[in-house]
């Protein structure tokens, strides 16, 4: 909206005459005799427009994603086994979501905290269709619990951190969008369907750690990576198992 500053009217002045009437003994009369009006030119456009001012748009939080990592990263742990790496999130009291490829052949499995502690895991089921496993580290670990966003509709375009320890980096976050929602996609075991796409880095060691969302709630659990046949590392398309899915599957488990 313009502002304009309408034009200050100039007041009339005024003057006095001293006038001598009659005889010696007569008063002075004074006369007052207003002055002429006068008119103020007409304000330019140029003076009548206040300065415009665009409006800023409102921007993201820079320190978005620093928010999520530290709200969500204790509650993601690193899952050690005699056969590997992967990751895991704390999704109850005890207990820990992770991929069954993670687990998958190993006699010995111990999860690591962010603060660096480690606890021996039972593995207490695993769904391979779904990619999904649960661990049990018991209650004494003490691990907090990551906010879950259950059935919180997903859109693509939105903010996605993930959190896990690719190539045994433990805490590493990238951020990235929702690149595609319901994707069906294979693992070898079954179609995975309804799978979060995500441009968010992933890499091998990711599996089994978060996909969260703007305010640091699991939207899901990291599963897969596409490459381009020459390798495994990231070509920014991922895709994370769902939460919904993955509570699913580990209440059935």
């Amino acid at each position: 909206m313009l502002s304009f500053v309408a034009g200050a009217a100039v007041s009339a002045g005024s003057f006095t005459l001293g006038a001598t009437t009659g005889g010696d003994d007569d008063p002075t009369e004074v006369v007052t005799v207003a002055a002429p009006a006068t008119t103020a030119p007409p304000a330019t456009a140029t003076e009548q427009a206040a300065p415009i001012t665009p409006v800023a748009p409102v921007a993201p939080s820079v320190d978005a994603v620093a928010e999520v990592a530290s709200t969500l990263g204790p509650s993601v742990v690193q899952v050690e086994t005699n056969a590997g790496l992967g990751s895991g999130v704390v999704y109850a009291e005890g207990r820990i979501l992770t991929n069954d490829h993670v687990i998958a052949n190993a006699s010995e499995v111990r999860v690591r905290t962010s603060d660096g502690r480690t606890f021996a895991a039972e593995i207490l089921g695993s769904d391979p269709r779904n990619d999904i496993a649960v661990l049990d580290v018991g209650l004494d670990a003490d691990l907090p619990v990551a906010p879950l966003a259950l059935d919180v509709p997903l859109q693509a375009g939105q903010l996605a951190v993930a959190i896990g320890s690719p190539f045994e980096l433990s805490q590493t976050v990238t951020a990235g969008i929702v690149s595609a929602v319901n994707r069906p996609v294979s693992n070898g075991q079954g179609g995975l369907n309804a799978m979060i796409q995500t441009d968010a880095p992933i890499n091998p060691g990711n599996s089994g750690g978060a996909l969260a969302d703007s305010q640091g709630r699991v939207i899901g659990i990291n599963t897969s990576i596409r490459t381009d046949g020459g390798g495994n590392g990231n070509v920014g398309i991922g895709f994370a198992v769902p939460i919904d899915t993955a509570v699913s599957v580990a209440e059935r488990i």
